[in-house]
């Protein structure tokens, strides 16, 4: 038995970005506010970190969102599957943590339908471009100069004259 739901309403969609939109930005405005230096000024370690804990925030950020706008108003639980049996019908045995905000939501559901959301594969979906740090020291041959590769410029000998 398969059930096919509506879209989310555009006001809930709405909502959520809004929502975010103020968490984020607030977000990266004391990041940058409180910075001890210029993007220009940091090193290429301490651009990397700063890059690790910008992307661990927005992953927070999407999965909020993610999360807000599939469970459509429903009580939600996330949960671990540990183990599927197949043997007249088909049984999953799930893991939460027994502090999981609507726990007792579940309790109350025992004997009644149930929806489950299968959350996705990770390689579902593909990485977008992370930004880069920029290096300490930049290359010796740069600065809009095609890259040689092999090839040596030739330099007169020293024994030519001139």
């Amino acid at each position: 038995m398969s059930e096919t739901h509506e879209e989310v309403p555009e006001n809930e969609v709405g909502a959520v970005v809004e929502t975010l939109k103020g968490d984020y930005s607030r977000a990266v405005c004391d990041w940058f506010r409180n910075a001890p230096k210029t993007w220009q000024e940091m090193s290429e370690d301490e651009q990397k970190e700063f890059i690790a804990r910008l992307s661990e925030h927005t992953e927070n950020l999407i999965g909020q969102a993610i999360r807000a706008i599939a469970r459509q108003g429903r009580t939600v639980i996330e949960a671990k599957l540990d183990q599927v049996t197949i043997k007249d019908g088909i049984k999953g045995v799930v893991t939460m943590s027994q502090h999981a905000e609507d726990r007792h939501a579940l309790y109350d559901a025992q004997g009644l339908p149930v929806l489950i959301v299968v959350a996705g594969s990770k390689n579902q979906y593909t990485g977008g471009d992370m930004p880069q740090p920029e290096p300490d020291q930049p290359d010796m041959i740069g600065d809009g100069q095609p890259d040689l590769g092999d090839e040596q410029p030739e330099f007169p000998e020293e024994n030519e004259a001139a």
